[in-house]
């Protein structure tokens, strides 16, 4: 009997291995099906260009509605055309008083010359099969300038331009090559981070499965944003190799669930930067936040903190608005002189801190005591709630950062309360944590204090071995609040408490009119909008499954973080906190709803599918939430 268990156990790890290669090798053929899907673009008039192009310009609105001008040169770059015939069709105005010659050319090797009347005309016209390149397509228009203005830029009126593939066609082969290149990244990430072969499998077929449906519905747009989301997946995979290297110097090997974190947190990167950066996103703040960093690197702080102090959405003309979150990114000033590569660098480096966070969640369960897995499902769901990318829809970096460097702060002392006694440094490095997270963000003079406070209390009144942590966090909390007063915050105190009792005195919700339309809604509305309800529902086995290992540290903190929020929700009925409260405490929802999931997955299998199918379920509707936003912007609490 012993000696047939190796036996038993080597088919079974072939026949899982055959079953992971068989899926891998459907996901492709799956992917490979969505390249004979008939092409179909149109040109959209609600958001920037989102294909290469020159001689298009922005929407402009008339008594007809949304229109773009071609100028009197203009080409669309279409790539990835089927070797197939196409038709096109455009609605122009011409404009002026005469009759103007246009000249269509696809490439080299198909023209029509027409003639455009003054008024509204149509385009209606079979481009044949023989026209179409397989490297890569230009269609371009020649218009005579439309007199008396004779500028370059005037040339037609289009309302609506369309292109469609009339019949069955593939991709051409470079196109093929091109689009699978992303598989041998996926494996080489996948095989770096020794994940299951059943593990690569499964995310093979759910990235060819949306992959494929991307393809297929928007062909040439996704093929438009394919070489940034290939650099943006090389940059995950050579992370991936540079921590294998580190356990191979270390000679360790990591936990199962660490590599799972870690491809979360490479797939939340890559979210946020191909998002951020595809032509069809509109920056708001991005610009903004790009054009203070390169002011402050010109000696400009002061007008860069006048600006930012003037908070009109919360009704206030001076708050304490420090720039302390846009200072490690002034020296960037040497290397991105102007605005637009600035604000492409800090999307960057802003994505790929706060894809850290949800490896800091990890670490703070399992140094906590935890079960890796409770660690991996934090991490998961820090990445699921849809909450997680509403500002960088608006590029406010500094909530951002702010919240990240509070999980990092939340490590820092969770490793000082591992040990029974605090050294001088220990007292130092968590005094200045704490100075950081109030500084770091205008809303964190509140909310810091309050957590950590209600923390250290709790601990305080806690059993014996935690009786000593909360008087330590305190002191060091009193510390670094002394120090941020002395530093900042001090000449602000009696102007802002002034005009916020004043505000708050008034009748009407401050702030509430000036919240875009999207974020207004009940307060149902915002959990659905933020965190789709599933973990605020989970936030007492979450406790309880905390409390069950005794009254930690960690638990005081998540109390701590529910305090917060029950005050936010309560306090934003009568002054807009603009989302604030609901992502700040984005890391104790994910933490709680990970220990509670954890809790679940210990009973059987049933218990296993239902932890899983629920993470699944969040991170599709927060991908997609995020996808939709930054490419099609659409957005709402329903979508958000």
């Amino acid at each position: 009997m012993l000696l047939s268990q190796p036996s038993r156990w080597r088919q079974l790890i072939v026949h899982e291995r055959n079953r992971a290669l068989l899926i891998i090798v459907l996901s492709i053929l799956i992917f490979v099906c969505s390249f004979y899907v008939p092409a179909r673009y149109r040109l959209n008039f609600d958001l920037p260009m989102d294909l290469a192009h020159r001689g298009v310009g922005v929407v402009e609105f008339g008594g007809t509605g949304p229109f773009r001008w071609f100028a009197t040169q203009s080409t669309i770059e279409l790539p990835a055309l089927s070797h197939a015939p196409h038709r096109l069709f455009i609605e122009m105005h011409g404009f002026g008083v005469d009759s103007r010659q246009l000249l269509i050319r696809m490439n080299d090797g198909f023209a029509a010359d027409l003639t455009v009347p003054a008024g509204w005309s149509r385009v209606d016209m079979l481009i044949p099969a023989e026209a179409i390149l397989p490297a890569g397509n230009q269609l371009s228009l020649s218009i005579q300038p439309l007199p008396p203005y004779n500028e370059e830029r005037l040339g037609i009126a289009v309302t609506r331009f369309e292109l469609h593939q009339l019949t069955l066609g593939s991709l051409p082969v470079v196109w093929m090559i091109w689009l699978l290149a992303a598989f041998p990244l996926l494996f080489l990430g996948g095989y770096a981070l020794r994940l299951p072969l059943l593990d690569q499998a499964i995310l093979t077929l759910v990235f060819a499965a949306g992959a494929g449906y991307a393809v297929a519905m928007w062909r040439l747009q996704t093929v438009t944003i394919w070489p940034l989301f290939l650099v943006a997946l090389a940059g995950m995979t050579a992370g991936y190799w540079l921590l294998r290297l580190f356990w191979s110097v270390r000679r360790t090997t990591a936990s199962v669930w660490f590599s799972r974190v870690c491809l979360v947190a490479g797939v939340l990167f890559v979210l946020h930067v191909v998002g951020m950066n595809a032509l069809s996103f509109i920056d708001i703040d991005h610009r903004g936040r790009a054009n203070h960093v390169l002011r402050i690197a010109a000696g400009q702080s002061d007008e860069v903190q006048s600006r930012l102090a003037n908070q009109y959405e919360w009704g206030l003309e001076t708050v304490p608005y420090s720039l302390l979150s846009y200072y490690p990114f002034v020296p960037l000033a040497a290397i991105f002189p102007t605005t637009l590569p600035m604000t492409g660098a800090l999307k960057v480096l802003v994505s790929l801190l706060d894809a850290t966070t949800p490896l800091l969640l990890y670490l703070l369960l399992v140094r906590s005591g935890y079960h890796p897995r409770a660690g991996f499902l934090a991490g998961a769901l820090f990445a699921g709630l849809p909450v997680t990318h509403l500002y960088f829809h608006d590029g406010s970096y500094p909530t951002i950062l702010g919240v990240w460097w509070v999980v990092v702060t939340l490590v820092i002392i969770n490793e000082a309360v591992q040990r029974t006694r605090w050294s001088w440094l220990s007292i130092a490095l968590v005094s200045g944590a704490l100075l950081v997270a109030l500084l770091i963000y205008v809303t964190h003079a509140a909310f810091v204090p309050l957590v950590v406070g209600v923390a250290s209390l709790l601990a305080w009144r806690a059993r014996a071995e935690l009786a000593a942590v909360g008087p330590r966090v305190l002191a060091a909390l009193g510390v670094s609040i002394v120090l941020a007063l002395a530093l900042y915050y001090g000449q602000y105190v009696l102007p802002t408490l002034t005009a916020l009792a004043a505000r708050l005195a008034e009748s009407d919700r401050l702030g509430h009119d000036q919240l875009p339309s999207p974020l207004v809604g009940s307060l149902f509305a915002q959990m659905w909008g933020h965190t789709r309800v599933l973990p605020l529902v989970l936030v007492p086995l979450g406790m309880a499954g905390l409390a069950r290992r005794g009254w930690t540290w960690t638990a005081c903190v998540m109390a701590g973080y529910l305090v917060l929020l029950a005050l936010g929700i309560v306090i934003d009925h009568q002054f807009s906190l603009w989302n604030k409260h609901w992502y700040f405490s984005l890391p104790a929802l994910a933490i709680l709803a990970g220990v509670a999931l954890d809790w679940i997955a210990e009973y059987h299998t049933a218990g296993k599918v239902v932890a899983g199918a629920l993470v699944s379920y969040l991170l599709v509707e927060s991908t997609v939430a995020w996808l939709l936003r930054a490419l099609l912007y659409q957005w709402s609490l329903q979508t958000l």
